[in-house]
This record gives structure tokens, sequence and C-alpha cells, in this order.
């Protein structure tokens, strides 16, 4: 259940409780051979991540565009993290978008 606004570290537990999930969920597709949903909860693990970390750092959209651009311009400009990271995030994306 999702918690009730206002109450960010509960949101934060939220959105990393909804990571865990997601990666078990892409386990049990890998396993079955069930590539492009893997790939969809691939994008969307990563995503809710970012919905985890957006609060923590004081940054909330909804929009993923937007909390895309904030975590590349924060993090990968601000060279806090390797580029590396926001170059897959952006081509799952895309691959989504494709299917």
């Amino acid at each position: 259940m999702k918690p009730k606004s206002g109450d960010k570290n509960s949101l934060i537990r939220y959105r990393i409780r909804e990571t865990e999930e997601t990666i078990e969920d892409v386990q049990l597709l890998i396993e079955n051979n069930r590539w492009r949903a893997a790939v969809n909860r691939i994008y969307y693990g990563m995503l809710y991540s970012l919905l985890a970390l957006g609060p923590a750092k004081g940054y909330e959209s909804s929009k993923h565009a937007q909390l895309i651009g904030w975590f590349n311009k924060d993090f990968i400009h601000g060279k806090k993290i390797e580029r590396y990271f926001f170059h897959h995030i952006t081509l799952i994306r895309i691959e989504i978008k494709m299917t």
C-alpha cells in the first residue's frame, strides 16, 4: 500500500520495496524467457529507484522524463555517478518505446 502523502521516509521505503519486488519479477521473467516483459520491468525497477532517490535528495516529480532529466543533471553532469548508469536507463527507455 502506498503511504500517505507528506511522509517522505515512508514514501522512500515504499519505492525501495517496489524496486526490490520488481527485481524479483525480472528474475522470474528471464528464467521463463519473457525478454520483452523483463526489459519493461528493468526500466520500471530503475524508475522506482529514482522515485526513491528524488525525495531523499529534495526532488519530486511523477513524470518519467523530468525525473530522468533531474538524475542526469544532478548526478551525471554533477559527476556524482558514472555516465554508464544513465546510459542504461536511456537505452532501455528507447527499447520500450520501440516495442
